[in-house]
């Protein structure tokens, strides 16, 4: 799914007062995309989404153009929540971690890093610490247009979701965050997180690849696993039609419970955005 899109709720009133707004942010799989959530309704109201076919100079001039033109998101809202993905990143134990060693850590495992920026982020449920990279651009221009936001790394958010279905379907989940040049693979049994990690593809096959090898390495029951896709994927993506020849069930997020959404955001795969409805 590459199409850009906008769909706002009639009753959006850009002169109004943004202090019953909260704004969330995904910075690409595979695009740039944000909803607003209403306070006062519990309701989102407006989601947008621009596609993006690589980073660098390409992402950081969608960014600004479309904080320019939209006059929405420079608007004071209440909060502002900001879901980065990032293919450099571990998740580290607590009794492990210390803030001095993260740069050390994030070296070893993803390679020397280039104009990025360090950072990392406390995983309560896993008694973990997600560390990861963010280009020193977009941190910078994160941090100027919106200096008091929440930021988040995708698996973070990943991590939460895949524990609750996993809770709530009693059962081994796989949830698998796809893009078309990463796929984030959470795994989680008997309410505890096995695996999670993030790989950069290329090809389908690559993706393909990822999936079935994680699901070797983990010696999971393919027939009663639950294996769950989020993001820009369609249900009848080439991926999925070769992955379901050896995935007995999969599925798709659903919407969430205890929110509600506009009508019009209903036309949308409730499993595109599942990381942003997430972090409310």
């Amino acid at each position: 799914m590459d199409k850009d899109f906008e769909i706002s709720y009639p009753a959006i009133d850009p002169g109004r007062s943004y202090t019953n707004y909260i704004l969330s942010i995904q910075i690409l799989l595979d695009g740039f995309s944000f909803v607003i959530r209403d306070i006062v309704s519990n309701k989102f109201i407006f989601l947008k989404h621009t596609s993006i076919d690589d980073g660098g100079a390409d992402l950081m001039t969608t960014l600004s153009d479309t904080v320019k033109t939209s006059g929405i998101l420079s608007k004071p809202f209440k909060d502002v929540n900001i879901v980065f993905n990032s293919i450099s990143s571990i998740l580290i134990p607590n009794e492990f971690f210390k803030p001095e060693d993260a740069q050390t850590h994030l070296t070893l495992s993803a390679g020397v890093l280039r104009n990025e920026v360090v950072t990392w982020q406390l995983c309560e449920s896993v008694d973990a610490t997600l560390v990861y990279a963010m280009p020193l651009q977009i941190k910078e221009f994160v941090d100027n247009v919106w200096p008091l936001a929440h930021c988040f790394h995708s698996l973070q958010i990943n991590l939460d979701i895949a524990q609750a279905l996993q809770q709530s379907q009693k059962r081994s989940v796989m949830l698998i965050n796809a893009g078309q040049t990463s796929v984030s693979i959470v795994c989680c049994t008997a309410n505890q997180l096995n695996y999670a990690n993030t790989f950069n593809v290329t090809t389908h096959e690559d993706f393909v690849y990822y999936v079935m090898l994680v699901a070797k390495e983990l010696n999971l029951d393919t027939k009663a696993t639950s294996v769950i896709f989020q993001g820009l994927i369609e249900r009848n993506d080439p991926r999925i039609v070769t992955l379901s020849r050896y995935l007995h069930h999969i599925t798709f997020t659903p919407w969430p419970e205890g929110v509600n959404f506009y009508h019009g955001i209903y036309n949308i795969p409730a499993h595109y955005f599942s990381n942003l409805y997430s972090v409310i």
